[in-house]
């Protein structure tokens, strides 16, 4: 079994924690290593017995073979035998040239950074600095391959002269948005009875079956539709539906801290949650007549609706064009095309991505995305898809769509002075003034990892009760809304 161990405490100490999923644990590097300044380590958590992992089996694709089939146009993603390798090959090859570099960062894949051990399995990181204080963490590591990616989520302070300067700033406050679906459905595949879902947005109708479960006590009044509106008023209108529901669409941190999210989770009362609020946000806006909340929320409409980043999202959901009713349709018959012509039904080349129909006829030519294909342009399928490569193209278009519908918007800005934007230069960062101050500022995508093509049934049979769930509580009563909590009630008067 191979460990590396942090022996210095003061390298260890460079790592911050940052805060964890149920896969990943994320640490932030404080220390001074230019190569390391702005990033962020992502790694696995260790899954099970350690003692049991083999450590001398040959590696194999991550990818099933019908997925390596559906994805045979991208070799890496193909290819990857670690997920971590595999979601690199997806951000980079697939995502990033759809959604742009701006935006897209899939970050560094590093195998050598650690040592010399050919497959180093685990790692134990020993004094890692959590809140303050020295933790013992063991993670797992994704075969010998670990990711760093630019640091968004934080602080942008780095080590130096520009941590002095930053030193005598206000926090650097972070907005991470869940935004969800953002338009209506139109194919022609919705069977009659779930027509509503071309009328009401997904959102709102999951929203009824989450309350129906127990997992929400509100319905949140946000609609993913005014976000992606495509103008800065509709965003505004958003943003603020969200401050009065955040759920686990809106959380906002202060120099990596949250102080703002979902009520029903934070150990603390609506009224504390709004005094927190405005004492991270007063500071950083210029006084006058407007509260603090509301020129922060106005801020980041603008930020958004600036970036142009939900135009770019929202024509990659696009990319869902017959709904899941049409795609769970080519999901069977793909299956079935496979089975019909061993082994898994096609001849596929990893080497250079080419893929034979198993009928024997030529393929249709299947170009790979790119930046410049917009919903325009997308293939519109008006009948149930027959042919091999139908289904494939649609199952593949489902899925980055699916990715595009459940990543995160991450904004972050730190307010500097006139002169100062001069001395600071961020990573991906830009400056902008707005109300009369100045402020650098980051928007970015994640959580764009792959989805699984044998989740399919799984999502089907979600928005069969979703459809269900809204159509049978349509008459919800209204004290299921939530109530205008503190931190917005100005905006009722403004």
């Amino acid at each position: 079994m191979a460990y590396m161990t942090f022996s210095d405490v003061r390298e260890a100490d460079n790592w911050h924690y940052r805060g964890e999923g149920a896969a990943n644990l994320v640490l932030a590097y404080h220390g001074c290593d230019p190569a390391l300044i702005g990033k962020v380590l992502r790694l696995r958590k260790l899954v099970g017995n350690a003692e049991k992992i083999s450590h001398g089996a040959k590696e194999t694709p991550v990818l099933l073979p019908e997925e390596q089939v559906l994805w045979a146009e991208w070799p890496r993603m193909a290819a990857a035998t670690s997920t971590a390798e595999l979601n690199h090959a997806y951000i980079a090859d697939v995502l990033r040239p759809l959604l742009g570099d701006k935006h897209v960062d899939p970050g560094l894949l590093d195998s050598k950074r650690w040592g010399s051990i050919p497959i180093v399995t685990f790692m134990t990181i020993d004094h890692v600095t959590i809140d303050g204080h020295l933790e013992f963490v063991r993670v797992r590591l994704e075969k010998d391959k670990i990711v760093f990616v630019n640091q968004y989520d934080n602080d942008m302070s780095a080590p130096g002269p520009l941590t002095d300067i930053l030193k005598e700033l206000p926090p650097t406050i972070t907005v991470e948005i869940k935004p969800k679906c953002g338009f209506l459905p139109v194919s022609p595949m919705i069977k009659e009875e779930n027509l509503i879902k071309t009328t009401v947005c997904r959102f709102t109708m999951h929203q009824t079956l989450k309350l129906l479960q127990g997992k929400i006590k509100h319905i949140s009044k946000y609609s993913p539709l005014d976000l992606f509106s495509g103008s800065e008023s509709g965003i505004y209108e958003a943003i603020c539906d969200l401050f009065m529901t955040p759920q686990n669409n809106l959380r906002i941190f202060s120099n990596g801290t949250e102080v703002f999210g979902d009520f029903d989770e934070l150990s603390t009362s609506r009224e504390d949650a709004k005094v927190k609020l405005e004492n991270v946000v007063k500071n950083s806006f210029p006084s006058g007549a407007e509260e603090p909340v509301v020129a922060f929320q106005k801020l980041i409409s603008h930020l958004l609706f600036r970036s142009k980043i939900l135009k770019k999202l929202l024509d990659v959901q696009k990319l869902d064009s017959i709904d899941i009713e049409g795609s769970i349709q080519a999901y069977e018959k793909f299956l079935k095309h496979l089975k019909s012509s061993a082994p898994f039904g096609t001849q596929v080349s990893l080497l250079n991505g080419s893929v034979t129909d198993p009928t024997g006829s030529p393929p249709q030519q299947t170009k790979p995305l790119n930046g410049t294909r917009h919903v325009n342009e997308l293939r519109k399928f008006t009948k149930v898809p027959h042919t091999f490569e139908e289904c494939r193209t649609i199952l593949r278009d489902f899925l980055i769509s699916a990715t595009a519908k459940d990543c995160g918007i991450m904004v972050t800005l730190l307010p500097v002075g006139p002169m100062m934007t001069h001395d600071i230069s961020l990573p991906g960062s830009n400056v902008v003034t707005f109300s009369g101050r100045q402020y650098l500022y980051k928007v970015h995508l994640l959580d764009l990892d792959v989805k699984q093509l044998k989740k399919l049934p799984h999502y089907f049979q979600l928005d069969k009760e979703i459809v269900t769930a809204y159509r049978s509580c349509s008459f919800i009563d209204s004290s299921f809304f939530s109530p205008l909590p503190g931190c917005v009630a100005s905006l009722e008067n403004s």
